[in-house]
């Protein structure tokens, strides 16, 4: 199970270089797709938990983000586009604050801007769900969409057009929470910072599914304690 897992992630992240691409590139689909792929090459958060994201949740002064919550899946039957949104937990169960990047930020602000713009034109038809992520005017594709509904284009359609300008390696929506936790290993982050980061319950998954990055640990902690022992 674990060494199925693994063999996921590794397939499934960006380069360093790749994923400097998409966030160059992301910024050509304006302000809501550039701080969408911002925050989850930031954050490692889940779809369901960047789709969930309410504005009561950021804190762009202290440049914190709050998980809380997820974006509970469309109910089978319902027409598409005609539901308020409703929220379930997260998938710990818990919520956990993490720290944003400047870029990030910046990014946050510049879309958040765009959006009350876009709100204040748009009064009478503007649905205000606070969502962070949440329908504009391009994706009003069929009869029953609205504008402040949660914009799941973001994780598909948009993503695509992203990640296809950018021409990088085509990976899932999620493959950039398995991005986010690769690259920061492989920069030296402690493995228990990581897992915080990404919510995971137990260092051990985190271990176990990025087994990949984490080669020259051991090695690593031996140079470590050896140079103190030694006084070096």
């Amino acid at each position: 199970m674990s060494k199925d897992r693994g063999k996921g992630a590794r397939a499934a992240c960006w380069t360093v270089d790749e994923a400097r691409r998409v966030l160059a590139t992301a910024k050509e689909g304006g302000p809501q797709v550039s701080a969408f792929v911002a925050l989850a090459l930031d954050t490692g958060a889940r779809k369901s938990a960047l789709l969930g994201l309410q504005w009561t949740h950021v804190d762009l002064d202290a440049a914190t983000m709050t998980a809380a919550q997820q974006l509970e899946q469309r109910a089978r039957g319902r027409k598409r586009d005609s539901e308020a949104p409703t929220f379930a937990p997260t998938k710990t169960g818990k919520s956990r604050t993490v720290t944003l990047g400047p870029e990030t930020v910046i990014r946050l602000r510049a879309h958040r801007k765009q959006q009350r713009k876009l709100r204040m034109a748009n009064r009478t038809t503007y649905e205000d769900h606070g969502l962070v992520f949440a329908k504009e005017p391009a994706d009003l594709q069929t009869p029953t969409a609205a504008l402040g509904h949660p914009c799941r284009a973001l994780a598909s359609r948009h993503y695509r057009q992203v990640v296809k300008a950018a021409d990088v390696r085509p990976i899932k929506v999620h493959g950039l929470r398995h991005t986010v936790a690769t690259l920061l290993l492989q920069a030296g982050v402690p493995v228990q910072v990581v897992a915080q980061r990404l919510g995971h319950a137990q260092i051990s998954m985190t271990l176990e599914t990025y087994a990949h990055a984490t080669p020259n640990l051991q090695a690593d902690a031996a140079s470590r304690l050896g140079a103190l022992l030694s006084g070096r």
